[in-house]
């Protein structure tokens, strides 16, 4: 292929090997077929080819594509490799788009399977959202957070 062409962007053009084209035909071949469809060779070699800046683009349209975004996210992040700091920064991210009141919900659930893994099970499964309460309370009355300090 490199003799016959300059660069990936010529071979594409020549092959008709466009992100949008690919994603335009497998969306009307999969909403009339019932049967799974098979990625086709030459689609997996030119995403192969691609740089990481088109790989990203291609893969973002397509994403908008996918009618199920979370089981399809779900399954890319349970083959995804990454280092344990890699995952906390995407958590952190993640958990800075959600609104108050999910924080909250989210923070009870973690406490709960953090105090069952340490083999504490007598607290109620709201008792972080309930333990933040009574410190606003404290400090909002000048008290210290007893426990706290006791603790420490």
């Amino acid at each position: 292929m490199r003799q016959k062409y300059n660069n990936v962007e010529d071979a594409e053009a020549s092959y008709g090997l466009d992100v949008d084209f690919y994603l335009s035909d497998a969306s009307t071949i999969v909403s009339q077929s019932q049967e799974p469809l098979r990625v086709d060779e030459k689609l997996i070699s030119s995403v192969k080819s691609l740089t990481q800046q088109q790989l990203q683009e291609a893969i973002t349209h397509a994403l908008a594509a996918v009618k199920d975004k979370k089981a399809f996210l779900l399954k890319i992040l349970g083959v995804v490799q990454m280092s344990s700091t890699a995952w906390i920064e995407i958590i952190e991210c993640l958990y800075q788009q959600l609104p108050y009141q999910e924080k909250m919900v989210l923070l009870d659930k973690q406490f709960v399977d953090v105090a069952v893994a340490e083999g504490i099970d007598t607290n109620p499964a709201d008792f972080a959202s309930i333990s933040l309460g009574a410190m606003k309370v404290l400090q909002e009355n000048g008290k210290p957070n007893l426990i706290y300090k006791i603790m420490v």
